[in-house]
């Protein structure tokens, strides 16, 4: 059974898990391996349907890396939102805040 842990300790975590050595690599490989691939010039300005097949399998790694943080604190996705979505209210002119929330929504 995962273990109850505060909201402000799952964000820890979540940035924690966010910039795991494997996790990065993970990123990192994904990311190398399309470059090629957004590097198609189009005329008309518009972008292959490709590249929004990739970019959904890019925000899959993390949607996937935050879900699996989540379940280990036996936190649920909503009350993070939610608790994310109060916190960005409160913290809106905080450049600390937006500093992490950079982080997490990069």
């Amino acid at each position: 059974m995962a273990e109850e842990v505060s909201m402000p300790e799952v964000t820890n975590r979540v940035l924690e898990e966010f910039q795991d050595p494997k996790f990065c690599y993970e990123v990192e490989t994904f990311v190398n391996l399309h470059i090629p691939e957004f590097a198609v010039v189009t005329m008309d300005g518009s972008f292959p349907i490709s590249w929004t097949m990739f970019h959904k399998k890019y925000k899959k790694l993390y949607e996937d890396q935050l879900q699996k943080v989540l379940g280990q604190c036996g936190a649920d996705i909503t009350e993070f939102m939610d608790y994310m979505s109060a916190c960005s209210e409160a913290y809106s002119d905080d450049p600390n805040f937006q500093a992490v929330l950079s982080a997490l929504t990069a």
